[in-house]
């Protein structure tokens, strides 16, 4: 009976002269008890073809070797895709998701306005909801600037006792009539009876003259460097 190590070079030949394949010779070695690097390095002695090639840590006899996936096979399958951080290609181009033109805009108040009758009252809740009812004749702009807005234009003489407004054109009102400076009269006359603001604007004007139909001068007791500021007023503010 031959000794282990008898047998294990003439397995090593058998494989050195191409009689066995590498798979052979591993499933060999491991009947013989042969070690893991005594195996390793007799098949690095020997040149054969790769496609023989077998890991001496794998038992070749055994049903799974041929199902262990090789982690490169799979390299592309396993590619996690990044996330695009461009905002603009996840912008839907589809035309029928535009801002919508009309419809109802429904908004929660804190309760009822006790009248919207802006004139009558500085209650905040009236000013919300009567401002989308009435229009002034200055207003803010977006940087909280006085800016004129059924006024087109407003000038002030060099002495500052000459308040002149020119109105809007083509302006009407609910009713269809054309709004004008007679409108722009009475309105702040009304005003000035019931708003403190108001009176107060009015106990420094001389007199109102009626220019045309779109302008208007208010002729000052004394320059008034807030006109435009009190009538842009909201809170029980000058509307027309």
């Amino acid at each position: 009976m031959q000794s282990r190590d008898m047998k294990s070079r003439a397995l090593f030949e058998m494989l050195r002269t191409n009689q066995i394949s590498r798979r052979q010779f591993v499933t060999r070695a491991a009947a013989l008890g042969l070690a893991v690097p005594s195996v390793s390095a007799l098949l690095a002695a020997c040149e054969t073809d790769d496609d023989d090639v077998v890991d001496p840590g794998v038992d070749p006899d055994d049903d799974d070797v041929d199902d262990v996936p090789d982690p490169d096979d799979d390299e592309d399958d396993d590619v996690v895709e990044e996330p695009d951080d461009d905002p603009d290609d996840d912008v839907d181009d589809d035309p029928d998701d535009e801002a919508q033109v009309g419809g109802t805009l429904e908004v929660a108040l804190i309760g009822e306005p006790p009248t919207l009758d802006i004139h009558q009252t500085t209650a905040t809740i009236v000013a919300l909801q009567a401002w989308h009812i009435y229009e002034p004749l200055f207003t803010w702009d977006e940087d909280f600037h006085v800016t004129p807005e059924l006024a087109q234009d407003y000038e002030v003489s060099d002495d500052g006792l000459v308040n002149t407004l020119y109105l809007r054109e083509g302006i009407t009102f609910h009713n269809g009539e054309d709004f004008t400076a007679d409108d722009v009269v009475a309105s702040i006359e009304r005003w000035a009876g019931i708003s403190g603001l108001g009176g107060s604007l009015l106990e420094n004007i001389e007199n109102i003259e009626i220019v045309d139909d779109h302008t208007v001068e208010f002729h000052m007791e004394e320059p008034y460097g807030a006109f435009a500021v009190a009538l842009a007023r909201q809170n029980q503010g000058c509307a027309i």
